[in-house]
This record gives structure tokens, sequence and C-alpha cells, in this order.
């Protein structure tokens, strides 16, 4: 029976209650695992959960410290993992 309930446990779905709380419960189930996969000069790079979740907090750290946190902020790019962290701390942070 203990492995059942720790089975159940484990499928137990979570309750996400916003895009900083995706991105940090993604980073604590997944960690290193390949979240995106992206050519940059020719070489292929992975990012993974868990930078995702380093940058996202590292960009709204920077968003606050130059009093921009919670302002209307553009972003303007390409689709890149620089571009998605960047994306969700601006929406989070609104």
């Amino acid at each position: 029976m203990k492995f059942k309930d720790t089975l159940d446990q484990q499928r137990k779905p979570k309750v996400i209650e916003n895009l900083y709380h995706m991105v940090k419960t993604g980073a604590e189930c997944f960690g290193d695992k390949a979240l995106y996969y992206y050519d940059r000069n020719g070489e292929e790079h992975v990012f993974t959960y868990q930078d995702l979740f380093n940058h996202v907090n590292w960009f709204g750290t920077s968003l606050s410290s130059i009093d921009l946190f919670g302002k209307t902020v553009a972003v303007v790019g390409d689709t890149c993992p620089e571009y998605i962290a960047t994306y969700l701390s601006v929406v989070y942070g609104n």
C-alpha cells in the first residue's frame, strides 16, 4: 500500500497560482531537463527548466532595481530563451 500511496501523491495535479508559480514548479519538478532546444551561431544549445527559473528571477530583480517592476514594458525580439524569460518576467510583474 505504501507504494500505491506514493504513486497517488505523484499523480496529484498541482494547482498553479500564477505564471511565476508555474515557472518555479517546473524548475522544482524537472530541473535540468530540456525545456527548449535552440540554435545560435550554428551550435545547438539547451535551455532547461532551471535555466528559465533563474533567468526569470534575474530579469524580474533587474526590472525592480530600475523601478520598472509593475510598469508597462514592451518586449520585442525573436523567439529565443531570453525572450521567453523576459516575457514571463514582465507579464508576472504587471
